[in-house]
């Protein structure tokens, strides 16, 4: 009958050990000596620590101590064996008596590791449906809501736009009034045209069609253009604006055009953001090689919660953005910054912010 039952045991998948009172193996299973890579006579008659080293044995102590008490204990752990590493192991533990007590015990376990990693398996594949699944969801809601943005934004100049177009149809308006039409629809063709080219430049850059056309460039004469154009917008705020060229820094190579675009960007995102009376500054210091251009306002600061993400595409529309001191201006898509970033970059150049 004994040889009955062991032939039994070793056929099962679960290994079988008897242990002693005193943490010695008394018998064990052919399955459990293949499971640790050992020969029957390196395993019975030897302490458990030998067999399963130190750091498992500290793990599976508790468990000792509890059947040696008389309980029986039901256990799933993860267990650092010697020679076959880290295993998830479920242990089921029966005390054995003889007339004195508990004499030790009779151990069953199962090697939980492939089903463990089935389920590890099964859960980062759950959990990356799931983030998937939410990073579409954000992303459907990023696009409704960009969407809209770009609709208001292209809407707006068309208000004023078709009003002055009416009072300009009816032919009762005097001379004043007619340019002020003219003027105004102008300037609102100006805004949409210029949105709709910061939208073709980020389809551009997201293409990676965005190329330069390098060439050595007096950056005064650049920056100075850009001043014409904007200072009729920085006198009607009552802004003041400075300029202050460091000679060596004036013939760079770089693409005009994009440098051009860099500039009016940053002086205008400066002009919208300083309240009347106010003052920006434009600090143009280097070499024929390597050039600083420094954009500076009297503005009211930007939170710092935003400052990681301002060179960011749509990030002036997002909550959070940089206080406006004008409570008439639009927010505008955010695009303007994120712009004059790749364009510095592709430059081999660097942009920051401080606040």
């Amino acid at each position: 009958m004994h040889r009955t039952l062991e032939i039994v045991v070793d056929s099962m998948s679960a290994a079988v050990t008897r242990c002693s009172r005193d943490l010695r193996y008394v018998w064990a299973s052919k399955p459990y000596a293949e499971w640790l890579g050992l020969r029957l006579d390196r395993i019975v008659d030897r302490p458990i620590v030998e067999v399963v080293g130190e750091r498992a044995f500290a793990q599976l102590l508790p468990y000792f101590e509890r059947v040696l008490r008389g309980e029986s204990v039901h256990y799933e752990t993860e267990v650092d064996f010697r020679g076959i590493g880290p295993r998830w192991i479920e242990g089921r533990y029966t005390p054995t008596f003889d007339a004195h007590g508990v004499d030790g015990w009779v151990a069953v376990i199962v090697d939980l590791s492939d089903r463990k990693r089935v389920e590890r398996e099964r859960d980062e594949m759950l959990r990356r449906e799931q983030a998937a699944r939410e990073a579409a969801e954000a992303a459907t809601r990023q696009r409704d809501t960009l969407f809209s943005m770009i609709s208001h934004e292209l809407r707006t100049p068309l208000t004023p736009i078709l009003t002055w177009a009416e009072i300009l149809r009816d032919g009762t308006i005097g001379e004043e009034q007619r340019l002020q039409a003219i003027e105004t629809i102008e300037r609102c063709v100006g805004s949409q045209t210029k949105l709709i080219e910061d939208l073709l430049d980020v389809a551009r850059i997201a293409a990676g069609k965005m190329r330069l056309d390098v060439q050595r460039t007096d950056l005064c004469g650049v920056i100075l253009l850009v001043l014409d154009v904007m200072r009729s917008d920085a006198d009607t705020k009552g802004v003041e604006v400075m300029l202050d060229v460091e000679p060596s820094a004036r013939h760079v190579p770089v693409d005009a055009e994009r440098f051009q675009q860099v500039v009016w960007n940053l002086l205008s995102n400066a002009i919208k953001h300083t309240p009347r009376g106010g003052l920006v500054a434009l600090e143009l210091t280097g070499t024929d090689v390597f050039v600083e251009l420094c954009v500076r306002d009297t503005g009211a600061g930007i939170d710092p919660a935003f400052l990681p993400q301002i060179f960011d595409a749509f990030a002036q529309a997002a909550p959070g953005a940089r206080p406006r001191p004008d409570a008439g201006a639009r927010a505008g898509l955010g695009l303007g910054l994120a712009i004059v970033r790749h364009l510095v970059e592709a430059h081999g150049g660097s942009v920051r912010v401080e606040s």
